[in-house]
């Protein structure tokens, strides 16, 4: 294995490996999430940022994500953008009749 993933391997169990602290998620100002693994992964936990942000807009959501994985945030960030154009113009279009 080479020592660039090594050393991710070890700074994540570190990490990992601490005691769970119960907290109020409603009481954070910023979430991070690291997803450092398969495409899949990051396709499925994708409504789970949007989900979080709608419930607690005043959150901010930090990803730390394999490059595979950034592209896959990327297509999804450009596709809620165009779904929100897509609304507002259809909600412009049925209102005006």
């Amino acid at each position: 294995m080479p020592l660039k993933k090594k050393i991710k391997a070890y700074l994540l169990k570190k990490i990992a490996s601490q005691k769970s602290i119960d907290f109020d998620i409603k009481d954070a100002k910023n979430v991070l999430f690291l997803r450092y693994d398969r495409i899949g992964d990051m396709v499925i936990t994708t409504p789970v940022f949007r989900e979080i942000k709608l419930v607690y807009p005043h959150i901010k959501i930090t990803v730390i994500a394999s490059t595979a994985n950034q592209d896959v945030l990327t297509i999804t960030l450009m596709l809620t953008i165009l779904l929100r154009i897509i609304r507002i113009i259809y909600s412009v279009i049925y209102l005006h009749y």
